[in-house]
């Protein structure tokens, strides 16, 4: 009984271990998306400056 408990001790380990790996990528890659997204805001910000910022404005003349 007492291998067979280390074993499951061991293998409880290593699935542990996996988990906090497995949450430190997401957390990396949730990471990475902002910053993407952070990216993509800014160019179309941007570009909507450079263009009619209201299109159904009127022009005064």
């Amino acid at each position: 009984m007492n291998n067979e408990a280390a074993e499951l001790k061991k293998e409880a380990h290593k699935k542990i271990f996996a988990a906090k790996e497995a949450k430190m990528r997401a957390k990396e890659a949730l990471g990475n998306l902002q910053d993407l997204v952070l990216k993509q805001k800014a160019s179309e910000k941007k570009n909507s400056n450079n263009a009619n910022p209201n299109p159904n404005k009127r022009k005064h003349r």
